[in-house]
């Protein structure tokens, strides 16, 4: 719920400074997850030291991932629409993963996933997400 600006100002510092002090204690860049509509700090998140991203469903996918896609260094995790893998069909799910491969259009260290799905969501929703993206 920040600009950009205020975003950097504000929050970039402290997330900065406890991102580096975990990544001391574990002995690599931590993940930088902020879900919402994350394409317009993109950028700024990477000056946290990250070596991972998540690109939100509620964000401009293609905008955020247009921004890293130079920065092949970083894992993204592209995340499908929860509300499709929860609720299906099996063909809404299979058509959701087919958006999220044409999205990251061959960019290496990219995983697709979802955020937290709700409990009620039936397990056979995820194996048929999970089935498809690793036969395609």
């Amino acid at each position: 719920m920040l600009s950009p600006a205020l975003f950097r100002a504000v929050e970039l510092p402290a997330l900065t400074a406890i991102m580096q002090r975990m990544a001391a204690v574990v002995g690599h860049p931590i993940p930088c997850i902020i879900g919402g509509n994350t394409a317009p700090i993109v950028e700024i998140m990477l000056e946290t030291g990250t070596g991972y991203l998540v690109c939100p469903f509620e964000t401009d996918q293609a905008a955020f991932l247009e921004k890293v896609r130079a920065r092949t260094d970083i894992r993204v995790r592209v995340n499908a629409d929860l509300r499709i893998i929860s609720n299906g069909p099996e063909e809404r799910i299979e058509a959701e993963a087919r958006r999220l491969f044409a999205l990251v259009n061959n960019r290496p260290n990219v995983c697709l996933g979802t955020g937290a799905l709700p409990f009620e969501t039936p397990p056979e929703n995820v194996r048929v997400f999970l089935d498809y993206v690793s036969q395609a």
